[in-house]
C-alpha cells in the first residue's frame, strides 16, 4: 500500500515541519522508507523537502526553505556525478596498468610490460 497520499495529507495538515521520527511512528515505517532508495523514491521523495528539522511539504515551504533545499540536493547531485567521473577515470587507469602487467613463468614475479 502506498503511503505518500497519507503522508502527504498529514503534513499539509500540520502545516509545518515534522520530525521523521514522528512520520515514522504515525505511519509504522522505517526513516529509510521516507527517502529515495537507489532509483526508487521514497514515500516522502516528491511531495516534502527535507531539511535538520523534519519534513514539510512542498507547498508550505518559504521562498528561502525551498531555495535552501534545492541548493543542498542540487550540490549533493553534481557531487555525485564528479565522484563518479573520478572513479571511472581511476578505475580506466588501474584497468590499463593491470593489462600491462606480466607474470614471470618461472618466478611468478610480476612485471611490468614494455609500455608500446
Amino acid at each position: 500500500m502506498d503511503l505518500t497520499p497519507n503522508i502527504e495529507s498529514y503534513l499539509s495538515e500540520r502545516g509545518d515541519w515534522v520530525k521523521s521520527r514522528e512520520l515514522c511512528e504515525r505511519f509504522e515505517v522505517t526513516e529509510r522508507q521516507l527517502r529515495a532508495v537507489d532509483d526508487r523514491p521514497g514515500l516522502c521523495t516528491m511531495i516534502a523537502i527535507s531539511g535538520n528539522k523534519g519534513f514539510k511539504h512542498i507547498s508550505l515551504a518559504t521562498s528561502a526553505e525551498w531555495d535552501e533545499h534545492y541548493a543542498r540536493e542540487r550540490k549533493h547531485n553534481i557531487m555525485a556525478l564528479k565522484n563518479l567521473r573520478a572513479k571511472r577515470r581511476l578505475r580506466m587507469t588501474l584497468t590499463r596498468q593491470l593489462q600491462n602487467l606480466v607474470v614471470e613463468r618461472e618466478s611468478g614475479q610480476i612485471l611490468m610490460a614494455g609500455i608500446k
